[in-house]
């Protein structure tokens, strides 16, 4: 299984984390808190895709940047810099781990000013 999840950083704010769910237009969660949280506001938002395998690939570097792209300069105007998003992919292996990327969409986040991170994890080591 892979996730893949588009991460933003923001200063503590439960009004940035429902402007930046409005802004996107993602079919996410908007927050509402209930008698169980903590008074603490949220400092980040984030948007989490899975694949299984036996999903089709998903193509999720231009997915997450066709969303981001148009939204820049709003995302500024809530406070919100291109060195506050990351696209973190966490992969649950059995055999090996192997990803690729090709080069446009390489090219295309550092233009940008994403960070790329990749977790990966034996399941066949893992412990319930």
């Amino acid at each position: 299984m892979k996730l893949y999840n588009l991460h933003i950083e923001i200063k503590p704010s439960w009004k940035t984390y429902n402007n930046i769910t409005d802004l996107l237009k993602i079919t996410h969660v908007k927050y509402k808190k209930s008698k169980f949280d903590s008074d603490e506001e949220p400092t980040d938002w984030h948007y989490q895709i899975c694949e299984n395998e036996s999903d089709p690939p998903i193509d999720f570097i231009n997915y997450f940047l066709n969303i981001l792209e148009p939204n820049l300069i709003n995302l500024k105007l809530l406070g919100i810099e291109p060195k506050d998003i990351l696209f973190w992919i966490v992969y649950e292996y059995k055999h090996q781990c192997s990803l690729g990327f090709n080069s446009q969409e390489l090219e295309r986040i550092g233009k940008v000013g994403i960070g790329l991170n990749i977790d990966c994890y034996d399941i066949t080591t893992s412990k319930p």
